[in-house]
């Protein structure tokens, strides 16, 4: 510490901080000190250790973590749409940002906790958000938007489907998989399909009713299709071979 008259004595702009500690001491009953350097050594008190040095022992303690990195959208796009994120997270511990990098870029305010992506995206992007402290201390975290197709089934009186017949079926959901167990009604005698894209593999086995099926009770071919989002991929098109007439038609694809 340092002060405005380092000695007793005062000066010509009043008293000095030494000066008032002392008076204070007197008035209290206690001896003055009789250097500032005593006073220096009564502030440090048992440990040996200044204010501002235990100052920065606490700071060093600090910590700090990205916590919830999250991003809006934050459920699986569909392929042949786009987003543009937006990416929100908050902070554990006491130390203060003093730089942040969102995907190796520099942000010119540290202190912020939401970014919107610069420009849209249409495939499955993972961003990286950095932060370090006036130690130097770090800590990143990591978020993905991902991009999926989407695989269809339902039953048709059709024996073979078109593209657009394709994604009209009655069911169809966003995946990462080929496997699947479904329900399909096919009330009235029709045909059952489960269709899924091909760079999700061939079929390794089907049941109907629990029941493993033969070759040849199954047929797959390949079909280009458009889907409604305006995705265009090759589809295996797995039809059972006979018409059924039943409006719950167990079907496990493997």
């Amino acid at each position: 510490m340092t002060f405005s008259t380092p000695f007793p004595g005062g000066g010509p702009a009043g008293p000095s901080a030494f000066e008032i500690v002392n008076e204070d001491r007197v008035a209290r009953g206690l001896p003055p000190f009789t250097s500032v350097e005593e006073w220096q050594d009564d502030l440090r008190g048992p440990w040996g250790e200044d204010i501002t040095d235990l100052g920065n022992r606490l700071t060093a303690l600090e910590t700090i973590e990205i916590t919830g990195l999250s991003s809006d959208p934050n459920g699986a796009q569909e392929l042949g749409t786009s987003v543009t994120p937006v990416l929100s997270w908050g902070y554990i511990g006491a130390a203060v940002p003093v730089k942040l990098r969102i995907e190796g870029d520099a942000e010119p305010d540290p202190t912020i906790t939401e970014w919107t992506a610069l420009s849209p995206i249409t495939a499955t992007t993972t961003y990286t958000v950095e932060v370090e402290d006036v130690l130097g201390r770090t800590d990143s975290a990591d978020v993905t938007v991902q991009f999926l197709t989407r695989s269809f089934w339902g039953a048709s009186p059709n024996a073979s489907l078109t593209s657009a017949q394709i994604i009209a079926l009655a069911n169809s959901a966003l995946t990462s998989a080929r496997a699947r167990d479904v329900t399909i009604n096919a009330s009235g005698g029709q045909y059952v399909y489960y269709c899924w894209p091909t760079s999700l593999g061939t079929v390794a086995g089907v049941k109907a009713y629990g029941f493993p099926l033969n070759p040849d009770g199954y047929s797959v071919t390949t079909v280009s299709v458009t889907t409604v989002a305006g995705y265009t991929t090759d589809y295996y098109v797995l039809r059972l071979t006979n018409q059924l007439d039943d409006s719950a038609v167990d079907l496990e694809i493997s």
